[in-house]
């Protein structure tokens, strides 16, 4: 009878282990998905924020290319000639929103001087990446705000947040 009585409470202080063991378990799978939760939201932000910042940019864009644009239309032959004689560019459309307002047609160099950029195939080497996360550091130590630090360097402001971020949890 004893040894009976002392198995059943060895198998009941077995049970108890693999209990806490399991509760321990759930415990970090819980917070693994919270932690999950909070990345997921600060990816959506960062998400969302770069979208605003890139419809500002378009909307700059667009009130450029309005700008430059020519008050009186070209007959439709003139613009088939202007097409063929630029065969890189490409041709922008752009439509508003108000379907009251006429949609137009500019080449992709009426864009670029727009916008003051200019376009090349080649990538950005990474010695010059480095440069400008050093820069938008340095910048932001001395306490300009980004708004100020991405028109400096000619870059978006959410590009700007991302590498600050980077570099506070890179700390």
């Amino acid at each position: 009878m004893v040894i009976i009585v002392t198995i059943l409470f060895i198998l009941l202080l077995l049970c108890f282990y693999f209990l806490v063991l399991l509760n321990m378990k759930m415990n970090r799978f819980k917070q693994n998905e919270q932690r999950q939760e909070r990345l997921i939201e600060e990816m959506e932000a960062s998400i969302s924020s770069f979208l605003v910042d890139i419809e500002d940019e378009n909307a700059r864009l667009i009130e450029a290319l309005k700008k430059q644009a020519s008050p009186s239309k070209q007959a439709p032959n003139d613009q088939v000639t202007e097409k063929r004689q630029v065969k890189e560019e490409v041709i922008i459309d752009v439509q508003e929103k108000d379907p009251k307002e006429p949609t137009f047609t500019l080449p992709k160099s009426y864009a670029k001087k727009a916008y003051g950029v200019q376009t090349s195939k080649q990538p950005v080497p990474e010695e010059k990446l480095q440069k400008i996360d050093e820069r938008v550091k340095e910048m932001y130590m001395r306490g300009k705000s980004i708004d100020e630090i991405a028109k400096e360097l000619n870059r978006g402001k959410t590009e700007v947040e991302l590498m600050i971020k980077f570099q506070e949890k890179n700390k």
